[in-house]
């Protein structure tokens, strides 16, 4: 939820998490539990919809009164963040768009650490670098 758009390295082609969104008392950015920052590689494809999304929020944002001032990724045409039901509606959404098989959001960091483990990546390297 926390997932702004400086954490898309565009020339990198890499996403980096490293805060969280605390819905349940702040309503504001917060550090990740265990304050590790996660870099993943992404696809061109999946590089191109993320700039395709940076485009649509950022036209919303100049319709709107309220302004994106948290530059957040996921947020609707009020500019209020998205909560994990609306982002995986729409991340079903650009899934059906695009052929993807379904998978929710969260299940994307799981999908991802697989990956990594059967292209031959150190499960000790992927647990530290990406479970915890």
């Amino acid at each position: 939820m926390a997932l702004t758009f400086d954490c898309i390295g565009y020339d990198k082609m890499t996403i980096t998490i490293d805060r969280t969104w605390d819905y349940k008392f702040t309503n504001h950015l917060a550090p990740t539990k265990n304050k590790k920052e996660r870099t993943i590689s992404v696809d061109p494809q999946t590089m191109k919809l993320m700039k395709e999304l940076y485009n649509d929020v950022r036209k919303n944002s100049l319709k709107s009164k309220v302004k994106n001032t948290k530059n957040l990724l996921f947020v609707n045409q009020l500019m209020v963040p998205s909560t994990v039901e609306g982002t995986n509606k729409m991340f079903k959404k650009i899934r059906r768009e695009n052929g993807i098989k379904e998978i929710t959001s969260h299940n994307l960091r799981h999908t991802h650490t697989s990956i990594l483990l059967l292209h031959g990546l150190d499960i000790q390297c992927v647990a530290f670098r990406y479970l915890e």
